[in-house]
């Protein structure tokens, strides 16, 4: 009988560790998909850029914990500027991360 219950309890522990996990997953977005405050971020950020970039594509990483509503954590701009590859990470609320392949304008305002 203890072996019984000591099983039970067990397969509920792991239970409920396993519900407890986040997901994380990356999922592309079309432009008309991502938000304002980001698309205007990127576009106010690297306006001395921006008409260099070319082929650009969005993606979103999201977290879903228990059951809970998708949370974007941040989302990226990939694309080709010339030969080589410009990438910039913002939040939700439109502020930049990250960026790779150049630098923030410095007359941006921020």
């Amino acid at each position: 009988m203890k072996k019984i219950i000591f099983s039970i309890a067990l397969v509920m522990c792991a239970t409920v560790a396993i519900y407890a996990q986040s997901i994380n997953k990356t999922m592309p977005l079309k432009q008309e998909e991502v938000p304002v405050t980001v698309v205007n971020a990127l576009q106010k950020d690297f306006a001395s850029i921006t008409p260099e970039l070319t082929k650009g594509s969005w993606t979103v990483m999201t977290q879903q914990t228990n059951g809970q509503p998708i949370k974007p954590l941040f989302y990226i701009y990939k694309a080709k500027k010339g030969d080589s590859k410009f990438e910039a990470r913002y939040s939700p609320a439109g502020e930049l991360e990250s960026s790779k392949g150049a630098s923030k304008d410095t007359n941006s305002g921020s």
